[in-house]
């Protein structure tokens, strides 16, 4: 009996016919074998999803061939059914857990880190008290903050005082790393005793479930949860307000780490309804955001779609900025910076030779998606040399994933020089077309994000729909006027809305809207001007 989602049955069907998207399926099936079992249900149900929507989308492309477009329909009904089977055991775990007054999300982060790296970690807060409370994050914002104080809350059965520490979360050697510091150069040392804090404290809000075991590190120090003999005792003055914290910055007025405010068009100014050090704070964010602001402006002509990239990051921190989430707007701009500087060590033509692992693989993932829009004209057009592009395309896949992103980023170079030769002396795209293709990306990603809403049984998915429909309805598909654009060009740029639906999400669905969707009006308005 045929197994529609083993890479092997799918590599039979399409023998020697292989194509960039059927090489991009076998590579997310290949994907799904390694976590199937062994990952957080999450990553499963989304490598699942990924599945089926590739194999439907190739259904349509392949609808030539009769018995490849049946085993895709079968590998999309497999990956379905497998998706509700995994998502129903879930549940059903995540039940149990609950009534037995286990922290699920705690549990789960908890395996999912020890598989983390130091160069893409998640965060972490970490309330202290005799048991402290732990929240670990893709970023931390003021929720995990408050989320950590209600842990402590729960785990000491009453509310106790005690300062917040932040930093960075991974693995090594089969443990889960509490480095102190959001940032490297914020690295401090921790007080003996933390690390067998940590230990009991984790036992009780799991109740006993995580057999996960934690190492804490920082400023050129560890503690091992086995070795440390430390009693800590000493928790930090006491925390009377939550509010009170949120504006300082932690329980004790001295941050652990850099707190950080930003300031775009329509935020409040730094210092408005602010205390001196988050005004301070403020400030510093201000200068970083208009620093790297000016670098993506340069890097507009050099390298477009980097520019875009970074951009996305900047639109992104001053949203979460408006919410006071001043770490997390911190993190993008992290972010932003790690790929501009990994883009100031590349020759112009040539691929960047150095850099930090994650800002190499950031660098490859912006020039593949750049690149992507005119290798698929290419294919659909039948331009140049399509098949010597597919087989760059792999190539470069491979060695990315091999860890070799230099010469992933090289091929990709070779990769750039064929698909300017083949477009060079063809038509540009209709000014309608690029607008309906940038729209088209647009709304299949709002879609996507409102059915993973109403799907995860969210209250407030009644007051969120129709906001995302909104966005969709005020993205005219065909503006007829110059009138027309400038109204749309005005909504894009200045829309809440739109600014809010491109915060990074729970669903890890990417919204990406304004920059473009701005782009893509830019030829036009060209057009309508004469």
């Amino acid at each position: 009996m045929a197994d529609y989602l083993l890479s092997a049955d799918w590599k039979k069907v399409i023998g020697s016919s292989s194509s960039a998207d059927t090489a991009s399926l076998t590579k997310r099936l290949d994907k799904y074998a390694q976590i199937k079992g062994k990952s957080d249900p999450e990553d499963e149900v989304v490598a699942l999803q990924e599945i089926t929507e590739l194999a439907l989308s190739l259904k349509k492309k392949l609808a030539k061939d009769a018995k490849v477009v049946t085993h895709l329909d079968k590998m999309a009904r497999e990956a379905q059914e497998t998706k509700k089977k995994v998502e129903a055991e879930a549940e059903k775990e995540e039940a149990e857990a609950a009534k037995a007054g286990k922290d699920v999300v705690l549990l789960k982060m908890l395996r999912t880190a020890k598989s983390l790296s130091p160069e893409k970690p998640y965060y972490f807060a970490l309330a202290l008290g005799t048991l402290s409370g732990l929240v670990i994050a893709k970023m931390v914002s003021t929720s995990s903050k408050e989320k950590a104080r209600d842990a402590r809350t729960r785990n000491n059965g009453r509310k106790v005082g005690g300062k917040l520490l932040l930093g960075r979360c991974y693995g090594e050697d089969g443990k889960v790393v509490l480095h102190l510091g959001i940032k490297p150069e914020d690295s401090t040392k921790p007080p003996p005793g933390l690390a067998a804090n940590v230990k009991k404290s984790i036992k009780k809000q799991t109740q006993g479930a995580s057999k996960t075991k934690v190492l804490v590190r920082g400023g050129g120090h560890d503690l091992d949860e086995d070795t440390d003999t430390g009693d800590l005792t000493d928790f930090g003055p006491e925390e009377h307000e939550p509010e009170q914290d949120q504006a300082q910055g932690h329980g004790d007025g001295k941050p652990v780490t850099e707190s950080s405010g930003g300031h775009e068009q329509g935020t409040t100014e730094p210092g408005e309804g602010e205390d001196e050090s988050t005004h301070a704070d403020a400030g510093a964010f201000k200068e970083r955001f208009a620093k790297l602001k000016t670098l993506c402006e340069e890097l507009k002509t050099s390298n477009p779609a980097l520019a875009r990239q970074i951009a996305g990051l900047l639109m992104q921190a001053g949203s979460l900025a408006k919410t006071r989430d001043f770490e997390g707007a911190s993190l993008r701009l992290d972010e932003g910076e790690s790929l501009a500087r990994a883009a100031s060590t590349d020759t112009p033509g040539d691929a960047p030779t150095s850099g930090s692992d994650g800002e190499l693989e950031a660098l490859y993932e912006a020039r593949l998606a750049a690149l992507e829009p005119g290798y698929r004209r290419c294919l659909e057009q039948v331009l140049g040399e399509t098949s010597k592009m597919s087989t760059l395309i792999d190539f470069a896949d491979g060695k990315a994933d091999a860890g070799d992103l230099t010469a992933a980023l090289k091929t990709l170079k070779t990769l750039e020089d064929l698909i300017t030769a083949a477009l060079a002396n063809v038509a540009p795209e209709a000014p309608l077309e690029v607008w309906t293709r940038a729209r088209e990306l647009a709304v299949g990603r709002l879609r996507d994000l409102i059915k993973a809403i109403q799907k995860s049984r969210d209250p407030k998915a009644g007051l969120v729909e129709p906001l995302l429909l909104a966005i969709i309805k005020n993205l005219t598909p065909r503006p007829e006027t110059l009138q027309s654009v400038l109204e749309l060009e005005r909504y894009i740029s200045t829309d809440e809305i739109i600014s809010t639906a491109e915060t990074p999400n729970r669903f890890r669905i990417p919204i990406e809207l304004r920059e473009p969707l701005l782009e893509a009006l830019k030829p036009m308005k060209a057009h309508f001007k004469g």
